[in-house]
């Protein structure tokens, strides 16, 4: 026996485990909100528009750390509902930004933790290369910022705690999907398939409560997917969820966010409008 055909079974084992160690981790089933965590909600992006309560309020915009002395002045009666926006693999960039304002304008409080506040946060992706999967560890981190945020949401009194949305995109999205618990109003998940061609099972598919709003959205020709129209798509594991929605939008801009379509972003409106709580 040759020595190569010696070590080949161990260079095999060694293969696999690097394999093993590149594909994307499961969410934790005790999830530890880490430091990290919370710096994430600490500097998390807030926009709230304000002129629903009241034609002389003004809006607040900015890091949560910077804007959170003017809750203060917020009317004691007010209960807003809320966005708890989830941004793509390579952070609050303009996308994210414009996602936030788009959300803030149809009347909810939009808080957008900043997953790489802690520089110890490795990106899952290269943006423009399309490539992903780069950090394994990411999808727990994102479960855990979900923890934290919504633990720190319910801190807030003028927050409508009946009507706090989960909203991601890309990797965001993934991490929403993923989800198991029934806190939230609904969920809206952009610019994901729902891993049906990409990711392998653990991370795969939908773990939302069966019975919660969900509405996913994706370009058929998003190019962090198939770019020949056959990525697949939440729908695929929406049976018999009553309340869910799978939409993809045709069209050939290669698009990845939601709002550079209209026929998406009215969609977007829609469902979120159905979830808000009626004005008296």
């Amino acid at each position: 026996m040759s020595f190569l055909d010696a070590i080949r079974p161990i260079l095999l084992v060694a293969i696999l485990a690097g394999v093993a160690a590149m594909s994307p981790k499961p969410p934790a089933k005790t999830i530890d909100p880490a430091p990290a965590a919370f710096q994430a909600w600490r500097n998390a992006l807030v926009e709230i528009d304000l002129k629903s309560i009241g034609p002389r309020q003004r809006g607040i915009f900015g890091r949560l750390r910077h804007v959170e002395g003017f809750f203060a002045d917020l009317p004691a009666n007010a209960k807003l509902p809320a966005v708890l926006y989830l941004h793509d693999c390579p952070g609050l960039k303009i996308e994210a930004v414009r996602d936030v304002e788009e959300l803030a304008a149809i009347g909810f409080a939009v808080f957008a933790p900043d997953s790489f506040d802690s520089r110890a946060r490795k990106s899952d992706c290269v943006r423009f290369d399309f490539v992903a999967g780069l950090n394994p560890e990411a999808y727990v981190q994102r479960q855990a910022e979900i923890a934290v945020a919504l633990a720190e949401l319910r801190k807030l009194p003028w927050v409508d705690h009946a009507t706090i949305i989960l909203y991601g995109l890309g990797e965001g999205a993934l991490a929403a999907a993923n989800y198991p618990g029934h806190e939230f109003r609904g969920v809206v998940l952009t610019g994901w398939t729902c891993g049906a061609s990409q990711y392998a099972e653990d991370v795969a598919g939908l773990k939302t409560p069966a019975d919660l709003p969900i509405l996913a959205l994706v370009s058929r020709y998003d190019p962090w997917f198939d770019r020949t129209g056959h990525a697949g798509t939440c729908g695929d594991y929406m049976t018999g969820r009553k309340y869910g929605q799978s939409i993809v939008i045709e069209n050939r801009g290669l698009h990845h966010i939601t709002w550079m379509d209209e026929r998406a972003s009215a969609a977007v409106r829609h469902f979120l409008k159905a979830l808000m709580p009626p004005r008296l």
